[in-house]
This record gives C-alpha cells, structure tokens and sequence, in this order.
C-alpha cells in the first residue's frame, strides 16, 4: 500500500545496524512478523527489528526497522497500512550511514560551501597526555590540514602555547580529505575522541 507515504531520508543509522524505518499502523492484535520474515539472515545477524506503539485494544502501530531491499518492497507492496518510510535516498547514502567511521549530515549546503566532511575532536582524559603531547598533535593538525584547502576553527583561547598547565584543544577541521581524515584517525584514535561527519546535499539526494 504505497499511498500517501511520507518519504524521509535516514540520518542515522537505527540500532546501529538498520537504515530503513517503516512506520505501519492498524495492525491487528495477533499480527507477527516472524510468520513472515525470517529474524535473522544467512549469516546469523539480525534482519529487522519492530517497536510496538500500542494504538487500542485490538490493534498497534509499530516503527519496523531493517536494511534488507527485498523485506522494504515486500512490505511496501502489502496490504499493510504503511504511513512513513525513513531510508536511504541513493546508493552512495547508504554505503555512509554503513561506514562505521563517521556519521552522515544532510543540509542544503556544504559546510562554507565548500567542505564535505567535519572533524570535532576533544581530548579522551582516560588516556594521560601531556601538554607537550597535546602541543605537537594540534601541530599535526596544522601541517596535514593546508589551510589552502581546508579550514581550522580554533577552539582555544588566545594562542595554543598560552597556558603550560593545560591541553591544547585541537581545532574543529572543514575538510575534503578523506585520506587525511583517515590518517588523523589512526594518529590519535587514542588521546583523542573524535565525530567525523560527512554531508550530503539536498543537491545530491535530488540527482
């Protein structure tokens, strides 16, 4: 039943394995799934997952999560009252809500209108480091990411040798290096937490 279904691209990945929501309403009381879907796949992980809302006594409404093609176009063409569908809108979509390595931000535009990907990083305080430590990571920072290319917003006050005591914050990175990206990862995966972040634009999700 694909009438009036609210289309809406997936931001996140859900449980941390699915990139499809469905939304299906009315569904009567003894109604189950697992008669119909097998609950994990050839390889034993989980293929969908379903959240009860409970609507009346003899019905519910649940969100059904999966990433399997096949189960969204067998439900799509059902006779179940499906009301909304969060999902990937491209191919390219949904290998980066897949990629464990960063997360996937949509906007109208590119950061400045000009950079794809974002690095927040924040010292990890499990992991001692000195200052001098600290000092020599925001130096990295600074020779891999040209600022021809790239952009650095500081998020220290005054300069970064100003205070002795104390880390170096390192600074928010604008960015279309994803080779650059990936080394900073593997530089300091351990003193630092990091969220990569990757845009996509309306622009893209229209082509």
């Amino acid at each position: 039943m694909e009438s009036k279904i609210t289309i809406l691209p997936t931001e996140t990945i859900f449980y941390r394995t699915f990139d499809t929501r469905i939304r299906i309403i009315k569904l009567p009381k003894l109604y189950h799934f697992g008669k119909h879907y097998p609950r994990f796949d050839e390889t034993g992980r989980q293929s969908y997952r379903v959240v009860r809302i409970h609507r009346s006594r003899m019905e519910y409404d649940v969100n059904f999560y999966t990433s399997n093609p096949a189960m969204i176009a067998d439900i799509l063409a059902s006779d179940l009252e499906v009301v909304e569908i969060c999902q990937p809108l491209n191919q390219m979509h949904k290998e980066l809500l897949h990629d464990k390595d960063r997360s996937v931000v949509i906007r109208d535009k590119l950061w400045y209108r000009k950079y794809k990907h974002k690095i927040t990083a924040w010292h990890n305080y499990e992991k001692p480091t000195t200052h001098d430590e600290s000092k020599v990571m925001v130096q990295w920072i600074y020779d891999n990411f040209d600022r021809r290319s790239n952009r650095l917003v500081s998020n220290s006050y005054g300069t970064w040798f100003s205070t002795p005591g104390r880390l170096v914050s390192p600074p928010t990175i604008f960015t279309n290096s994803e080779e650059t990206m990936m080394l900073m990862k593997l530089a300091y995966s351990d003193m630092l937490r990091m969220t990569m972040e990757t845009c996509i634009t309306l622009k893209e999700i229209d082509n």
